[in-house]
């Protein structure tokens, strides 16, 4: 059971999402997922890897939503730059491309969730409020 001290911090706290995804629709239509989920904040998105790179330091994000597939490289490769930061980010994959050989690889460099963009959508929505119950 909170204190009356621990419900005024959860409250006050939420859990910060930045959205890592070139494609317009799909970042927005996560956004709005995102912005009815309660204790939740989305910090923005952006659409490449370079621009994930410049802001990760100073938004300091509690989960990242990456696509795989960017402009400038491959969501693989910047798994372990965000796994190497002194900041606990967690990282969701949501991709195209869902073959088990890239989710093995994805999960041995650190992510933490792995979704088929056909397929688990919904699964967002379920995966940050559990992360935000905790």
């Amino acid at each position: 059971m909170l204190n009356e001290k621990q419900m005024i911090w959860k409250d006050i706290m939420k859990m910060k999402v930045l959205v890592v995804d070139d494609s317009e629709p799909v970042g927005e239509r996560i956004l709005s997922m995102l912005s009815e989920i309660k204790n939740v904040q989305s910090i923005g998105r952006v659409a490449s890897l370079n621009e994930a790179r410049e802001v990760l330091p100073w938004l300091k994000p509690d989960l990242m939503i990456l696509d795989l597939q960017l402009p400038d490289g491959n969501g693989m490769d910047f798994i372990k730059v965000v796994k190497a930061t002194e900041y606990p980010t967690k990282i969701m994959i949501l991709t195209n491309h869902s073959l088990p050989i890239f989710r093995k690889k994805c999960e041995k460099l650190g992510a933490d969730f792995f979704l088929d963009k056909a397929k688990d959508f919904p699964m967002i929505s379920k995966i940050c409020g559990s992360l935000v119950s905790v």
